[in-house]
């Protein structure tokens, strides 16, 4: 499972990959579950004469579940450990599946993801990313809750399997099942982002080993919470 991983939120990059502009809203340096986080998704089509187009929005990490109460959707809600979705089952739990079967699917923009490594008997964070040194996507689910005027947009990650993934079987407990999120190649954004329940599962891989950096990265010594970047200059934001 993967809790706390770093948002891609510079312009540059969310345009020339994603084609895209970065939301009016400030987001945190790194990303935790009940954090807010830009996401990448198609905009709804009224009709299929209009072209298909990407959107960039806030979103909580942790889906919320449209049929959530009041209470549980404005505050991030320990009942729903939603930050992860296993692609075994996203098509059958409760909390997932409208999103699963209506093709709300997004791409989540990350410079790098964290995982523990328990090797030394301890919890070791380690830093993962892409051996290129290039922002990636990881695939996600949205979902929309609605009511009385008032709106939550929220998210998941998808994760696979990954026991026999030569970096992710290192990660976590001797005991636990190893588990990785999707990554997603950019020549595969579109199909991604369009895919039918079917063809989403199939595309939901672990990505190959030889293509990953994994780095010890451990925590500082202090901060419960990194300081929000400036969704316009990329900044951090100093108070």
């Amino acid at each position: 499972m993967c809790t706390n991983y770093l948002p891609a939120v510079q312009l540059k990059y969310l345009r020339s990959m994603f084609g895209v502009d970065l939301p009016e809203f400030e987001f945190h340096a790194e990303a935790y579950p009940g954090y807010g986080a830009p996401i990448v998704r198609n905009i709804i089509r009224q009709s299929n004469d209009e072209p298909v187009r990407r959107e960039c929005i806030a979103a909580r990490f942790g889906l919320v579940p449209f049929w959530a109460k009041p209470e549980e959707a404005e505050k991030p809600s320990r009942r729903f450990a939603t930050y992860n979705a296993r692609v075994e089952t996203v098509g059958q739990l409760p909390s997932f599946k409208h999103a699963w079967h209506h093709s709300q699917r997004c791409l989540i923009p990350v410079e790098a993801f964290f995982e523990p490594c328990w090797e030394t008997g301890k919890a070791v964070r380690w830093r993962m990313s892409l051996r290129d040194g290039h922002v990636f996507a990881l695939a996600g689910i949205w979902e929309r809750w609605h009511r009385d005027g008032k709106e939550v947009m929220s998210f998941s990650m998808l994760t696979v399997n990954a026991d026999d993934h030569a970096i992710m079987k290192r990660m976590h407990r001797p005991d636990d099942e190893k588990r990785m999120p999707v990554i997603i190649r950019s020549e595969d954004y579109d199909r991604w982002l369009g895919a039918n329940p079917e063809e989403a599962r199939r595309m939901c891989q672990t990505f190959p080993a030889e293509e990953m950096l994994a780095v010890a990265d451990p925590k500082p010594a202090r901060p419960a919470r990194s300081p929000p970047r400036d969704a316009r200059n990329d900044a951090p934001v100093l108070s």
